[in-house]
């Protein structure tokens, strides 16, 4: 008797080849960041903000935004890790 063969969809294959890629490259991240202190912290946050303030002084039309803007994406950036923090 011949076994049946399991149809999978040429996409299904790809996003789950991308999804199991992405889960590599995070469990790695959380290894390395389980390893660092809130000294390296500290600096990775001021290499990022160093980092914006950079491509915002090349980039003029990123600070011709309103003000509004800016506040939204901020509001963006920290309702996950809040929420993580405060309430979890």
């Amino acid at each position: 008797m011949q076994a049946k063969k399991l149809y999978i969809p040429r996409n299904a294959i790809r996003f789950w080849g991308v999804n199991m890629c992405f889960k590599k490259l995070a469990d790695w991240m959380d290894l390395k960041t389980k390893k660092m202190d809130w000294l390296d912290i500290g600096c990775v946050k001021f290499g990022s903000m160093a980092f914006a303030l950079t491509v915002a002084k090349l980039w003029e039309p990123l600070l011709s935004q309103d003000w509004k803007v800016y506040a939204a994406i901020f509001v963006l950036a920290t309702l996950r890790p809040a929420y993580r923090l405060y309430l979890k």
